[in-house]
């Protein structure tokens, strides 16, 4: 519709947009939104392409409801492409509880087309359309209004382009015959699970450099804290209680307020609220039962991987995704590849789904001896000695 302005600001505007979309098999979406003084991030724009129209929508603007773009996004029958979707995706989980269905991530398809690891929209562009892109408004602050044209039209081109790149990345992917893989990892960005934050486990975001299980129990009584109280007042982590103020804390469990003070980032604490309840965590910390403490991990998991193992598996991944076309770290990361150096289980994610039968599966042979590595005419060639 010529007459729907390119930023929808009216409920009317919205409706009619909307009702063009619906009607689409597929479309392109992306946000713009500033998280830097928040603890949730703060939605300024969203941007669609499909069906022959492309628009964003404000949802600063005053009255504008969002409710039949959410109905709209969890329709399974209509493909929702993102590039890097997860951040886009966590933003509609905060706002209305559920996530997109039916979604492809175009980040994801490139790694699986074999263009490298986590590759960059822009990227993206100039392999498939061969444009490059105007990153001046990259930094723009997307709260303030009005938008420029300029800004508009940026916001605008990252779901114009990826509209269009979509049927040729997926064409790769069906050529391939990798469509079941792109659906496995789907599965994780359309999880609740992937976005719901669980305040009695966010603990384990810390690089805690500790295997006390006194101290651990702490920093999960105080991280919980710090998170309950961050959502409550939409403030970034670090604003409120920076990671290493919670380490001291746990470390040297102060009992009094006068001895919260002397703690790194809490020094001539006034706030006797916030003192308390640091010193009241802590307590409840330690007069919890010992059962639940965290435990540090078991000691054969800080084994060191057989270097011999470990760079046979290397060698087997690079020829295994060279063949398949699929970037190495898509299929296995370092930290991955080191366990399964280690083991075994079943359970690692290298040995299930796509990524078992891509390369777990050659890669249990080999350290059962089946399969041999030897130089043919200078390359590398496995051989099936079973």
């Amino acid at each position: 519709m010529s007459d729907l302005p390119p930023v929808i600001s009216k409920q009317s505007h919205l409706e009619d947009a909307l009702a063009i979309i619906s009607k689409a098999t597929v479309f392109a979406i992306d946000t713009e939104f500033l998280r830097e003084k928040t603890y949730y991030p703060q939605l300024c724009l969203i941007q669609i392409a499909g069906n022959g129209i492309v628009f964003a929508i404000d949802p600063l603007a005053k009255d504008i409801d969002l409710s039949k773009l959410w109905d709209l996004l969890g329709d399974e029958k209509i493909t929702k492409v993102f590039h890097a979707g997860r951040q886009d995706i966590e933003i509609f989980y905060h706002l209305t509880g559920d996530v997109p269905r039916n979604i492809f991530d175009t980040q994801i398809a490139a790694m699986v087309c074999g263009l490298g690891d986590q590759v960059g929209y822009d990227k993206l562009v100039h392999h498939f359309l061969g444009k490059n892109i105007d990153k001046s408004s990259r930094f723009t602050d997307w709260s303030k209004r009005p938008l420029t044209t300029k800004q508009i039209a940026y916001a605008l081109d990252d779901v114009i382009h990826l509209e269009k790149i979509y049927p040729m990345i997926l064409a790769q992917i069906e050529d391939g015959n990798k469509a079941s893989w792109i659906a496995e990892e789907a599965k994780i960005l359309s999880s609740i699970g992937t976005y719901a934050v669980d305040n009695q486990e966010i603990y384990k975001r810390l690089k805690i450099r500790t295997n006390k299980p006194i101290i651990m129990n702490r920093l999960k009584y105080l991280a919980a804290f710090r998170e309950v109280e961050c959502q409550k007042r939409d403030l970034p982590r670090g604003r409120f209680l920076k990671d290493e103020t919670l380490m001291d804390l746990a470390a040297t469990a102060p009992k009094t307020i006068e001895a919260v003070s002397k703690i790194r980032g809490l020094g001539n604490q006034k706030n006797q609220w916030l003192a308390t309840q640091l010193v009241n965590a802590i307590k409840q910390a330690d007069e919890s039962d010992k059962d639940s403490w965290p435990q540090p991990p078991e000691r054969k998991h800080q084994e060191r991987a057989p270097a011999a193992v470990l760079e046979m598996l290397r060698v087997l991944l690079k020829h295994v995704c060279d063949d398949e076309g699929v970037a190495p770290r898509l299929v296995a990361s370092a930290s991955e590849l080191e366990a399964l150096a280690l083991s075994d289980d079943k359970n690692q994610p290298v040995l299930q789904g796509w990524r078992y039968e891509v390369f777990g599966k050659q890669a249990i042979a080999m350290k059962q001896g089946k399969i041999a590595m030897a130089l043919e005419d200078g390359d590398i060639r496995f051989i099936d000695v079973s």
